[in-house]
C-alpha cells in the first residue's frame, strides 16, 4: 500500500516537537505529495494552539507552499476537540477560515463546554462506561457532523467508546472520512469492519508528534490488512478508486 499524504501531524504550535518546516522536509524525504499540519484545538489548556498564533501558522504554510511547490503541497488544518454532547467543537467561527480542513476528535484534557458536558462526556467515560454512555458519546459525534464541515473523525474509540454502526453511515452521508490513526492504532479491527460494511471511506494518518514519525503508517496499514480495508477505500492511498476531496488534491 502506497500512501501519498499525511494530513495529521503536530508541531511546536501545540503538542509537537518540530516546526512546520521540519515536518514538511520530513514528508518530502518520505516521498509524500501532501503534508498536513493539524495541531490541537485551542480548547486544550495544555496542548492547544493559541488563537493569536493561527495567522502566523497560515503565513508559514503559505510561505512553504511557495518555497516547495514543485515537491509537495502543504495544507493547514486543526484537530478540533469535541467538547459537548450537543456536538460543539472548540474552534471558534472567527478562525475557521484560516484552515483548509477540520479534523474532529475527543481528548480528555480539553475543557468541556459546560458543567453538564463534564459529567456526560468526561466523568461517565472515566468509570467503565455502559451502553447508554456509548450511545451518548455517539450522539455527540453525530451532532458535530450536523453542525460542522468535518474532514475526518480522528482515532474513534480512543478515550471514549462509540457505536461505529451509527457513526460510519452518518459520516459517509456528510462526506466525512474515518481516520485510521497510526499513533493510537484506532479504530480497532472490529470497528473498521463495521465502518467498511457501512460504506465509509478512510484516511491513514501518522498523528506524528515528533518529526521522525511523519509519514509513519505501519500500525495503520496492519489494521487495514487485518480488517480487509482495500486501497480503493483509502483516500490518501495511491490506489484510491474515488474522487479525493479538494483539500487533499
Amino acid at each position: 500500500m502506497q500512501i501519498m499524504a499525511d494530513v495529521h501531524t503536530h508541531t511546536v504550535f501545540s503538542h509537537g516537537k518540530g516546526t512546520i518546516e521540519q515536518n514538511v522536509i520530513a514528508a518530502m524525504e518520505k516521498g509524500l505529495k501532501v503534508i498536513g499540519i493539524a495541531d490541537h484545538g485551542p480548547g486544550h489548556p495544555a496542548y492547544g494552539v493559541r488563537r493569536p498564533k493561527v495567522p502566523a501558522m497560515r503565513r508559514e504554510v503559505d510561505r512553504l507552499n511557495r518555497l516547495y511547490h514543485r515537491e509537495i503541497r502543504v495544507v493547514l488544518g486543526i484537530e478540533a476537540n469535541l467538547i459537548s454532547h450537543g456536538g460543539k467543537l472548540d474552534v471558534p467561527e472567527s478562525i475557521l477560515p484560516a484552515f483548509d480542513f477540520v479534523l474532529c476528535g475527543f481528548h480528555r484534557g480539553a475543557l468541556p463546554y459546560g458543567v453538564r458536558d463534564a459529567g456526560r462526556l468526561w466523568l461517565r467515560n472515566a468509570f467503565h462506561p455502559d451502553e447508554d454512555t456509548v450511545q451518548e458519546n455517539t450522539e455527540a459525534y453525530l451532532n458535530a457532523l450536523e453542525q460542522y464541515r468535518i474532514a475526518a473523525l480522528c482515532h474513534l474509540g480512543e478515550y471514549i467508546p462509540v457505536d461505529m454502526t451509527r457513526i460510519a453511515p452518518a459520516a459517509q452521508a456528510k462526506g466525512t472520512l474515518i481516520e485510521i490513526n497510526n499513533r493510537h492504532a484506532k479504530p480497532d479491527v472490529p470497528q473498521l469492519k463495521e465502518a467498511l460494511s457501512a460504506g465509509a471511506q478512510f484516511i491513514l494518518s501518522s498523528d506524528a508528534h515528533e518529526v521522525d514519525a511523519v509519514g509513519g503508517f505501519e500500525r495503520a496499514k496492519a489494521l487495514c490488512r487485518e480488517a480487509g480495508v482495500p486501497d480503493g477505500r483509502i483516500v490518501n492511498a495511491a490506489g484510491f478508486a474515488g474522487r479525493r476531496p479538494a483539500w487533499l488534491e
